[in-house]
């Protein structure tokens, strides 16, 4: 048997993974090396499609706030109806940097009732390629390549300590088994995501930034800079360089609510 909550979050995953659309450059002529990649101006197309799966009819009424953060120190929110779907679009500012776009869907409801939708994060990485990359320009050669015509560089050899030559034995080479990536975002409770922030800290600058948000603008808090984001969903939205938290519910943290 499914659980309804575990097949929700799993569809999720596959329509997000699959949603950010953005058609190749007509201009490139090699694959794209990450999971998307931009037009040469570095426009990338956010796509997320509607819910038609049959297996999932009892989400296709769901609707969600829906937080983008660009990872260059930009986000944006969006409203996901899984009836409607959602598209946007960004512009990376730097060439040669592959970017993570994190999208997290908080506070779902099902239509105009309050009967929850689950929540969920996922990331996925953007390449801003330079013109060499998009023409397909071939890397230096490395050791053990051809180079030339028709001359092989070879590689290092081991030399033995008490010898004048070298050893012909190759130095033995280890594959280390690749981590599996952790999430973007950590769930604290009280309405609180993080990234590289602990709970604690987290709960302290979302208490301190909801109690001075008492207007629109900036505030420092902990050494975070805060804002209510701009859309619907007013959410409060806190960097610190590479560090994040985002609140998106703050009458959970027993603060005043942010201004509407």
């Amino acid at each position: 048997m499914v659980i309804p909550g575990k097949a929700i979050v799993g569809a999720v995953v596959v329509v997000l993974s699959a949603a950010a659309v953005l058609a190749p450059s007509a201009a490139a002529t090699t694959p794209c090396p990450v999971d998307y990649c931009t037009t040469p101006s570095g426009e990338y197309v956010l796509e997320v499609p509607p819910l038609t799966n049959p297996f999932l009819a009892a989400y296709a009424d769901c609707v969600w706030n829906a937080h983008v953060d660009f990872g260059d120190a930009t986000d944006e929110d969006y409203v996901y109806d899984a009836a409607v779907g959602v598209t946007g679009s960004h512009v990376f500012p730097t060439p040669g940097v592959t970017y993570t776009v994190t999208v997290a869907l908080a506070d779902g409801h099902h239509g105009q009732t309050t009967d929850p939708c689950p929540d969920y994060a996922l990331s996925t990485e953007v390449r801003y390629r330079t013109p060499a990359e998009e023409a397909g320009d071939p890397p230096a050669p490395a050791p053990g390549t051809p180079v030339g015509e028709g001359g092989i560089q070879p590689a290092p050899l081991l030399v033995a300590p008490d010898a004048s030559i070298p050893n012909a034995v190759p130095v033995p080479q280890s594959t280390p088994t690749p981590a599996r990536p952790a999430p973007y975002w950590r769930r604290c409770r009280g309405g609180l995501l993080t990234h590289l922030v602990s709970c604690r800290k987290a709960r302290r600058v979302a208490r301190a930034a909801s109690a001075r948000l008492t207007r629109a603008g900036t505030v420092q808090a902990g050494g975070f800079s805060c804002r209510v984001s701009p859309g619907q969903a007013r959410w409060i939205a806190c960097r610190r360089g590479e560090q994040r938290i985002l609140v998106t519910d703050d009458r959970r943290l027993g603060g005043g609510p942010v201004p509407r």
